[in-house]
């Protein structure tokens, strides 16, 4: 394909204390089968991390196993038998008393595969596909689901063009920061490093550390190759050093 997906997290290397919240990207380790695209995982449990890290580690490694592990030609078909397995393990789990989760996941599962994305999410979880300037939002947050076992109950999907962009967030983003700022700072610019960094740097500023966040985008190689492009780091830790010391240094082209 002609086209390139480039992705930052915004996330923390440490923990927090009043929640469980991580961004994490999975690629099928069999080299035969990175056609199988990869998986965006936004989970984020509001109660002490120690509580929310072993079942949040758990629907991210289990989406991600029975996904890539799966024959099946049709990647739908693969995530929504990942996401069937997510909610059996998770109604499981309410039936032998486990219910502290319940009404505290916000989860967001992406699958990508080239120019394709599927979205399943629950609880308040935002996303916006950004779109020649345009945002519009591609998740609805809702209060969760109070059926464990329909927890991801829904598939969204779409095609991605060159030069869309998505962001999505864990459940803070709009406590922390207004439509005018994600719009002016996140949504505008036409670079993605721009973007990730103005993005972190807001959060940070704002003591929205709590808040994570993939961006990802689209673009055509001819237009990255006529651009300037940045060193563009895969990964911006809110509770590390200054972001501001990524200097959005242009790439040198020989």
């Amino acid at each position: 394909s002609t086209h390139i997906l480039r992705y930052v997290r915004i996330t923390n290397s440490g923990k927090l204390s009043d929640r469980y919240v991580t961004t994490q990207i999975k690629e099928a380790s069999d080299p035969d089968r990175r056609s199988y695209g990869r998986l965006f995982c936004i989970v984020e449990i509001v109660t002490p991390w120690q509580t929310g890290a072993q079942l949040g580690q758990t629907i991210i490694n289990l989406t991600a196993r029975e996904y890539f592990k799966n024959n099946d030609p049709d990647p739908l078909v693969r995530f929504e038998g990942a996401l069937k397995k997510v909610n059996e393990t998770l109604d499981q789990l309410a039936k032998t008393g486990e219910t502290d989760w319940l009404e505290h996941l916000c989860a967001t599962l992406a699958l990508q595969v080239d120019d394709s994305i599927h979205l399943a999410a629950t609880g308040k979880v935002y996303g916006w596909l950004i779109r020649s300037g345009l945002s519009s939002a591609v998740l609805d947050p809702s209060d969760g689901a109070s059926t464990p076992g329909k927890t991801f109950s829904a598939v969204t999907s779409g095609q991605l063009e060159p030069g869309d962009r998505i962001l999505l967030t864990s459940s803070g983003i709009l406590t922390v920061l207004n439509h005018t700022e994600l719009a002016t700072n996140i949504f505008a610019p036409d670079e993605l490093a721009t973007a990730a960094v103005r993005l972190a740097n807001l959060l940070r500023a704002k003591r929205g550390q709590w808040v994570n966040a993939v961006l990802i985008e689209l673009q055509s190689q001819e237009t990255l190759a006529n651009t300037p492009a940045y060193a563009l780091p895969d990964v911006l830790y809110l509770d590390a050093g200054s972001i501001t010391d990524w200097r959005l240094l242009a790439k040198q082209t020989f």
